[in-house]
């Protein structure tokens, strides 16, 4: 699932994805997404193929820099990251989460259901 998403996720150019990490080592003119997966049981068949859903929890961020527009950045990478997902049928929401003036995040989240009969992600 993880290799799935992650090689979705790198299609995109200008968005470096991956593990999460800290505000701290965000550097100037680099936009980030870094996500974590949850999943979780939902049945199994008589073959004993599972259905799982799988949950996403990710945050875009970038340092904030006076030679260019930083939130409308953002905002397209946010939009590039949440139409990935949705070509692998993730349902997906996101929020701005900013803390400080100097690094503007956004958190997106999303689910689906991985099925193990078709190696999919579905619904």
């Amino acid at each position: 699932m993880r290799e799935t998403i992650q090689s979705k996720l790198e299609e995109l150019t200008s968005v470096q994805s991956g593990k999460t990490f800290p505000d701290d080592i965000i550097v100037e003119n680099t936009t980030y997404f870094g996500y974590d997966l949850n999943t979780n049981f939902v049945n199994r068949d008589f073959e004993k193929n599972t259905t799982y859903r799988v949950n996403i929890i990710g945050y875009v961020a970038r340092k904030v820099s006076i030679s260019e527009n930083t939130q409308e950045i953002v905002d397209i990478a946010v939009q590039d990251i949440v139409e990935k997902l949705k070509e692998l049928n993730f349902k997906c929401n996101y929020q701005d989460i900013s803390l400080t003036d100097d690094v503007i995040k956004v958190q997106i989240t999303g689910y689906t259901e991985y099925n193990e009969i078709n190696n999919k992600f579905i619904v």
